[in-house]
């Protein structure tokens, strides 16, 4: 339980350091209802990828960077779309969410402890 009300602000703060995009492969890729939620969330564009099996495209070459000794090598790449731009009206909201969340967080850990 604990795990799962740390995650998603820990998620944030990961993705705000290091990412400037998201990429949904798989079945993901086709759902832009949830393409948008995220791009709302985390105020950043989602791209989807165009390849079938896309998620089993993207380990295989994964697999080879690994080989090859190329830690995230974007030389191997897959053709993507943009699916979903974040909304500035939404972001706002999922922002202050996130501080509250934040706080009762640490109210529950402090509580735990």
């Amino acid at each position: 339980m604990l795990i799962e009300l740390w995650l998603p602000v820990k998620l944030f703060q990961w993705n705000n350091l290091l990412n400037k995009f998201f990429i949904f492969l798989g079945g993901a890729s086709v759902n832009t209802d949830l393409a948008q939620i995220i791009a709302d969330i985390f105020a950043k564009p989602v791209y989807a990828a165009l390849a079938p099996n896309s998620g089993a495209l993207g380990g295989a070459l994964r697999a080879v960077d690994v080989i090859n000794q190329k830690p995230n090598s974007t030389s191997s790449t897959v053709e993507c779309l943009v699916v979903a731009q974040p909304r500035n009206e939404y972001t706002g909201i999922y922002d202050e969410m996130l501080v509250r969340y934040a706080k009762l967080e640490d109210k529950i850990v402090q509580g735990a402890k």
